[in-house]
């Protein structure tokens, strides 16, 4: 039906369907993330940060791992003694208030071990005003 509607301009439907077409592309990944979490392949959290979109990964995961369990948000709340509504806090993209007892308890609940690593990051150039200013002094 769209195309029927702007079949006299291609730029119009590209325009008017790239939303669409991106809701499909995310729906297709999510799919597949679950589809591997349930066989029990979790991608490992390399980085405290998705390089693309600068969220925490944590929370991602953690939904990952409950939809791996079966489990819905009350059911793991109830493994851990607490409400729901904290286990949808912790699973919201961006939560980034995590402590390592807290980790180990929602990784214990789910039959998961946690192990922590540090990666020395790649140094980064100082902006090019403080660059000039040491040049200058």
């Amino acid at each position: 039906m769209l195309r029927q509607v702007y079949k006299h301009d291609k730029e119009d439907y590209e325009l008017a369907t790239r939303g669409m077409r991106q809701l499909v592309h995310e729906t297709v990944h999510a799919i597949a993330a679950y589809e591997q979490a349930k066989a029990g392949q979790l991608p490992p959290v390399m980085g405290s940060r998705n390089p693309r979109t600068g969220e925490l990964e944590l929370p991602r995961l953690l939904r990952l791992m409950r939809q791996a369990a079966q489990l819905d948000q009350v059911e793991l709340a109830a493994r851990l003694g607490t409400r729901q509504a904290n286990i949808s806090r912790w699973e919201r993209e961006g939560y980034d208030r995590f402590n390592l007892r807290q980790l180990q308890r929602i990784a214990d609940a789910l039959g998961y071990d946690v192990d922590v690593s540090f990666l020395r990051r790649k140094p980064r150039r100082a902006p090019a005003s403080l660059r000039d200013q040491g040049e200058t002094q």
